[in-house]
């Protein structure tokens, strides 16, 4: 009898030991460790409808990953342990209630993005000022095609998240799953 635990991705210590290096994305995919681009993990060209809820560290990257979708609803959560006390202290959410910030976030979005809340296509909302959302969960779908891909893990919505070389991110990818 093996006395290896299974971690929340379904493999061992002995199978994850490798994989843990600073600076790294671990990707599991269906049980498999996988190398995965951004643009492979959230495909539009499979995927038409993108739901999600993390934090978004820039307009910009928010803009480039979103653009290829038919609908996107996003709730965006606070950043990492270094904006927690500040938000739930209210200092944070400034950025997100003055409305110069407002202003700034938005003419930070890219033309495209722009155009898809104009068409209630893309869907930003904030969470209560009250409450704290540090999650971090995406699903993405294609009804017509059957397809479904539900993704969690430690990964905020951000370049530093899924291609930084700073800190050890890991997500979880579950494919064509029932709910």
């Amino acid at each position: 009898m093996s006395t290896d635990q299974m971690n929340i991705f379904g493999l061992t210590d002995n199978e994850t030991e490798d994989l843990i290096e600073p600076g790294y994305l671990l990707v599991v995919l269906n049980n498999q460790k996988q190398q995965l681009t951004i643009e492979e993990i959230f495909d539009c060209s499979k995927y038409n409808e993108f739901y999600a809820i993390s934090y978004v560290s820039s307009p910009s990257f928010f803009s480039k990953y979103t653009k290829g979708f038919e609908k996107v609803s996003f709730i965006l959560g606070i950043n990492d342990n270094a904006n927690l006390e500040q938000f739930a202290s209210g200092i944070a959410l400034n950025a997100f209630i003055d409305m110069d910030s407002r202003i700034s976030f938005w003419n930070g979005l890219a033309d495209e993005s722009k155009e898809q809340i104009n068409n209630n296509r893309l869907d930003i909302r904030f969470g209560d000022t009250d409450v704290i959302i540090h999650d971090k969960i995406y699903l993405l779908k294609n009804e017509a095609a059957s397809a479904y891909r539900v993704v969690i893990g430690s990964a905020n919505f951000s370049n530093s998240a899924f291609a930084g070389k700073k800190q050890f991110e890991n997500v979880r990818i579950d494919d064509d799953k029932t709910l």
